[in-house]
């Protein structure tokens, strides 16, 4: 690691500035024996294997070299500009894509120091508007990029992975922006943080499912685009507050959505997760990494009625289908049942002190 600092004043201005660079280099090796039977019982030893000794044998290096930087300008201690930037070099991505960048930019002002809110009267302490952009490249695992052969069981044999790796694989670059509100009143004795954040993935590096008849099951692929954003919300306060006793309670509430903005060429759904072959988590453009489908019933069409036994007519539209068991019939495709996630998360909490 290096890193060169800069600190000045300019007036009103205050500046300070940074440059630096990190070499990362990491090894991970592991030998694993195992035997299947032992000749004589609870004696743990390589030489009491009764049968086949079972060895494996792990290797993995990863180096990453960084260079980065950032500014950071206030004027008067109410405007402030914060500049950042990175480049990193993985030695797990195919030399032509090892390569990538990534800047962040945020500002925020005080308000309250610009306009007067009625600080003189403890009405307002704080106005805050706060805002920021920013971007995250991420490499992957080593040895992704060339097909190799993987040792087998029997000596001296060598078999095809069952995951095809690709040497035209890109890093990940998380974008995300991000605007807030950050209000004290009253003595700070009451606190409002509001936040809207739009985050989106593109270029994922993801494992996917590709026709057997390829010789393998699974592909390494940068494959689709991912939006994340939504609402957060924090509101404290201090209900109570004299010489003795202090009583503080907070509330906090959150509401986020996903989207599948694009998959990748030739990729019309991925599986995100499974449970059997009843349920499924699938993403589908324009849906959301959290829809489950699974086998649903198989219900009455519109329009569809029975006639009763004294000859009236009984409207049995989306009722579900039973065979002549009594038991509810499945569906033969795939329904959509609903999202993982939930609509708004929330909570709240409180603290009293007395004394203390």
């Amino acid at each position: 690691d290096f890193m060169f600092n800069y600190k000045d004043s300019f007036g009103d201005f205050h500046l300070s500035a940074a440059l630096g660079g990190n070499r990362m280099y990491q090894k991970f090796q592991n030998v694993t024996q195992t035997a299947e039977n032992l000749q004589e019982p609870d004696v743990f030893l390589l030489v009491n294997v009764d049968g086949r000794l079972l060895s494996s044998n792990t290797r993995r290096e990863k180096g990453v070299n960084s260079l980065y930087g950032y500014v950071n300008l206030s004027w008067r201690d109410m405007l402030f500009l914060d500049l950042t930037a990175r480049n990193d070099w993985s030695s797990t991505l195919p030399v032509n894509n090892n390569s990538y960048f990534y800047p962040s930019v945020s500002a925020s002002v005080l308000l309250n120091e610009l306009i007067d809110f009625g600080a003189a009267r403890n009405v307002v302490n704080l106005v805050k508007l706060r805002g920021s952009f920013a971007q995250v490249g991420h490499d992957t695992q080593p040895y992704r990029t060339t097909d190799y052969l993987s040792s087998s069981d029997f000596a001296g044999n060598y078999q095809i992975p069952g995951t095809m790796n690709n040497a035209n694989l890109r890093p990940e670059i998380v974008s995300s922006w991000e605007v807030g509100l950050d209000l004290r009143m009253f003595r700070n004795r009451l606190g409002v943080d509001l936040a809207y954040y739009n985050n989106t993935s593109k270029d994922l590096i993801v494992n996917m499912p590709v026709s057997s008849a390829s010789g393998v099951t699974k592909r390494f692929a940068n494959a689709g685009t991912i939006r994340n954003y939504g609402w957060e919300l924090q509101i404290n306060g201090t209900l109570i507050k004299t010489r003795d006793v202090q009583w503080k309670a907070y509330v906090n509430w959150s509401k986020n959505r996903n989207e599948v903005v694009d998959l990748g060429e030739g990729v019309d759904s991925w599986i995100v997760a499974s449970y059997s072959s009843h349920a499924y988590m699938t993403a589908y453009k324009g849906g959301s990494l959290s829809a489950m489908y699974g086998l649903g019933y198989k219900r009455a069409p519109e329009g569809a009625y029975i006639v009763e036994k004294d000859g009236s007519i009984t409207n049995v539209s989306g009722q579900i289908i039973v065979d002549e068991n009594g038991y509810p019939q499945y569906s033969d495709e795939l329904q959509y049942i609903g999202e993982c996630t939930p609509d708004w998360k929330g909570g709240f909490g409180t603290s009293v002190k007395w004394k203390g």
